[in-house]
């Protein structure tokens, strides 16, 4: 049984059966179309270049063929892992094994019930926010991380007069302020209106507009709003159920649910256990989902020697005419160097921990540095020799 149709659940499902797994396989999920993938959501399928049935995880040829049974408009209500039962809006399903891959909710904020204010985390969400961009005029993005600037940037690619409102000093927070004040620059060329270092204090809608106050008193008028302010774990349903869902659901290394020796966990929902460090860790990124996916389905097909899943933070972004690649972590780095391919205008910046290892990368437009950080990170090669890297192919 796995719960959850999200890039994770299905991934499961697929590795179960590459590595010779024949469990019956029930793949439920509470959306009511099949399994799609998110990261469109925010660009192809929210400018229109997308049609939603193009963006399909796993047809239902595909599942057919897979031994895959899907069960849709299904959403998990509560777990009795005594008696091995998930709990669903259509009734109780008992399981043998369970794969917890329900994913996070975005964060919501006092005025997100209101007309005209968005948050985007699934097809629906992207359908609604389609909706009121295709009416254009003047929008609003409060919070400048990764989803933010990219809805900014369809949306300043559909013609509207875009804002962005980030707290921090720079775009892009996770990401460091060397790619933030780059990515700054570049959406204001492109005539978005950047506030960084400035918070919301209070959203209200009145004569169909709406009135976005910031903390210092000024109010910028829109006709629709994005909040992009992170997510959550989507573990409500799990509350009295006994597992520990401190920001998300508590696995080892390889996915298994920490005193629930039949259940497993993968992808946004999911608190991993580090091999290297020891702590515990919940990524939101497609890759580490589909990483840990991989995992959780070898375990679950009896694979020997099971590799445990080593967390290498990694994520993408496009934007305009730039693709943004961001590996590692970037609180560990005590110096950054930036590096420039003069030849296509490609950026790299690479950032050394304490210790002189790699801490973090974050590379523009350079497929050959993304190459080489992204190895390094994996190998632990030290820095310097990183930046020897970098030097020569640029």
């Amino acid at each position: 049984m796995i719960v959850g149709t999200s890039v994770a659940g299905v991934r499961v499902a697929q590795a179960l059966r590459r590595n010779g797994g024949e469990d019956e396989i029930l793949l439920a999920g509470e959306e009511p179309h099949l399994p799609y993938d998110k990261p469109c959501l925010s660009k192809g399928m929210l400018s229109g270049a997308l049609a939603p049935e193009k963006n399909c995880l796993l047809t239902e040829s595909a599942a057919a063929e897979l031994g895959i049974r899907t069960a849709l408009s299904q959403r998990a209500v509560g777990l009795d892992p005594a008696a091995a039962v998930l709990h669903t809006t259509a009734g109780p399903v008992p399981y043998d094994r369970l794969v917890i891959a329900t994913g996070a909710s975005a964060r919501r904020l006092p005025w997100s019930n209101l007309p005209g204010v968005h948050s985007l985390r699934s097809r629906a969400d992207c359908e609604a926010l389609r909706a009121d961009l295709r009416r254009g005029a003047r929008l609003v993005v409060v919070g400048g991380g990764f989803i933010g600037c990219e809805v900014a940037a369809t949306a300043r690619g559909l013609g509207l007069d875009v804002t962005i409102v980030e707290p921090e000093a720079t775009l892009l927070p996770a990401a460091g302020p060397e790619l933030g004040a780059l990515a700054g620059e570049w959406h204001a060329g492109h005539g978005v209106r950047v506030r960084v270092g400035e918070a919301v204090r209070d959203i209200a809608r009145a004569g169909g507009v709406l009135a976005v106050e910031l903390r210092g008193g000024e109010v910028l008028d829109a006709d629709c709003v994005v909040l992009g302010v992170g997510a959550v774990p989507n573990t409500g349903w799990l509350e009295g159920s006994g597992l520990d869902i401190a920001d998300g659901i508590a696995c080892d290394a390889w996915g298994r649910v920490r005193g629930h020796e039949n259940i497993l966990a993968a992808g946004d929902v999911a608190r991993w256990e580090d091999p290297v460090s020891g702590a515990a860790r919940r990524i939101e990124h497609w890759t580490n989902a589909t990483e840990q996916a991989s995992v959780v389905g070898k375990v679950l097909a009896g694979a020997s020697e099971v590799a445990a899943h080593r967390a290498n933070t990694y994520v993408w972004s496009d934007q305009y005419d730039r693709t943004m690649s961001f590996v590692g972590r970037r609180a560990r780095a005590t110096r950054v160097a930036r590096f420039d391919d003069p030849r296509k205008g490609g950026v790299a910046f690479v950032g050394s921990d304490e210790q002189g290892g790699l801490a973090f990368a974050a590379v523009v437009n350079w497929p050959r540095a993304l190459l080489a950080v992204r190895k390094a990170i994996n190998d632990s090669v030290p820095c310097a020799a990183v930046e020897e890297q970098l030097t020569a192919v640029a």
